[in-house]
């Protein structure tokens, strides 16, 4: 390494001048990588607040949809209704044919198709 003179002329640098530039550009290096984490952390804090967040509301999500999976009916589930007396509810001759016909029901013991309703989707 080399050290401009005030007579423009160059001469080398002592070892010990040597060491010091080292020490400097070694703090200065220290120096900005702190900033530069410091600048990283603030950027990742709130995101990370965001995660956990997003973790809980899964976590939430995942315990809701094991109660309604075992014990909830899901659409194209077969229901039938049973009346408190023990009847089911029965589309007489399996319900209408045609679109527009009145839905005429009787009440059956057992539960067989005609006593069958799936849930769709809307």
């Amino acid at each position: 390494m080399a050290d401009e003179t005030a007579d423009g002329e160059w001469r080398a640098l002592t070892p010990a001048e040597v060491e010091i530039l080292q020490q400097m550009i070694a703090e200065r290096h220290a120096d900005a990588a702190g900033a530069v984490q410091a600048a990283i952390d603030a950027a990742v804090a709130p995101l990370a607040a965001q995660v956990e967040a997003l973790t809980q509301q899964v976590a939430t999500l995942q315990e809701t949809l094991t109660v309604l999976d075992g014990a909830a009916v899901k659409v194209g589930d077969q229901v039938a209704l049973r009346a408190q007396r023990g009847q089911l509810l029965s589309a007489t001759d399996g319900g209408p044919k045609e679109s527009h016909e009145l839905f005429e029901f009787e009440s059956r013991v057992s539960q067989g198709d005609w006593e069958s309703f799936t849930l769709e989707r809307r």
